[in-house]
C-alpha cells in the first residue's frame, strides 16, 4: 500500500510559508476533551469487509460560534478528529471539501450545503491515517481553505470516503463524537455518491480545527 507522509506536511508548511509571523491556533468543537463523549462510526467506518460502513458520504455545520464569533478571515490549515481506539485506518478513496453557508441548518441536499465557496483541501487514493486512541489525529489536508465569513458565516466540512478499513481495531469502534452540532450522512451506497442523506441531527463528531 502507497503512504504520503509528505502530504500531511504540506498544509501547514504552505500556512507557515504564507504568512510566516502569524502563528496557528485551534478551535475544538465543541470542546477540547479528546477522549469525551460516546463513539460513532459515521463516516469513518470499521473493516472494509462491511457493505454498510464502508462508503459513506458525511457532512457536519461549524457554527459562526464555534470559530470566535467575528468576521476575520480564517485560513484552515488543519482538521482533526479524536478515535476511540489506536489502529490504521485506511480508505480506497478520501476527498474533503469545505464550504460557507449562511443557514444555521443543513439541506437534506448534499450540493445545496457547499453553495457557497467551495474548495477540495483533500482528494486522493490509498489514503492511510496512522490513529492514537483518545487523542486529536490529524487527518492531513493538501491545501488551506480560507474563510471569509462575510460571504457565509458557518462552515461546511464534507467527507467523501470509499472502503473504510479500521485495520487492527479493537474494542470501541469509530470516534468521540457529541451533541452539539448538525450532521448529514449517507452510507451504505455503491457507485456515486448519493445526493441526498438522511434528516440532519446533532450527533456530528468532535473536531479541532487548526486556523491562522
Amino acid at each position: 500500500m502507497l503512504r504520503f507522509p509528505h502530504v500531511r506536511a504540506l498544509c501547514p508548511l504552505l500556512c507557515f510559508l504564507a504568512s510566516p509571523i502569524a502563528a496557528q491556533s485551534y478551535f475544538y468543537i465543541p470542546d477540547n476533551r479528546p477522549s469525551a463523549g460516546p463513539c460513532n462510526v459515521i463516516p469513518w467506518g470499521t473493516q472494509a469487509s462491511s457493505t454498510t460502513w464502508a462508503n459513506q458520504r458525511y457532512q457536519v455545520l461549524v457554527r459562526k460560534a464555534d470559530l470566535g464569533n467575528n468576521l476575520a478571515p480564517k485560513r484552515i490549515c488543519s482538521l482533526a478528529f479524536t478515535p476511540c481506539n489506536g489502529y490504521q485506518h485506511t480508505s480506497a478513496t478520501l476527498q474533503i471539501t469545505m464550504a460557507q453557508t449562511k443557514s444555521a441548518t443543513l439541506s437534506t441536499t448534499f450540493a445545496n450545503n457547499l453553495s457557497i465557496n467551495p474548495v477540495v483541501v483533500y482528494k486522493g487514493a490509498m489514503h492511510t491515517w496512522p490513529m492514537v486512541q483518545d487523542a486529536w489525529n490529524n487527518v492531513g489536508l493538501q491545501r488551506p481553505y480560507l474563510m471569509i465569513p462575510p460571504r457565509g458565516e458557518n462552515l461546511v466540512i464534507e467527507v467523501i470516503v470509499t472502503r473504510n478499513d479500521n485495520t487492527g481495531a479493537r474494542g470501541r469502534a469509530g470516534f468521540h463524537r457529541a451533541s452539539t452540532n448538525d450532521r448529514l450522512f449517507a452510507f451504505g451506497w455503491t457507485g456515486s455518491p448519493p445526493t441526498t442523506g438522511r434528516t440532519p441531527s446533532r450527533a456530528a463528531l468532535k473536531m479541532r480545527l487548526g486556523v491562522l
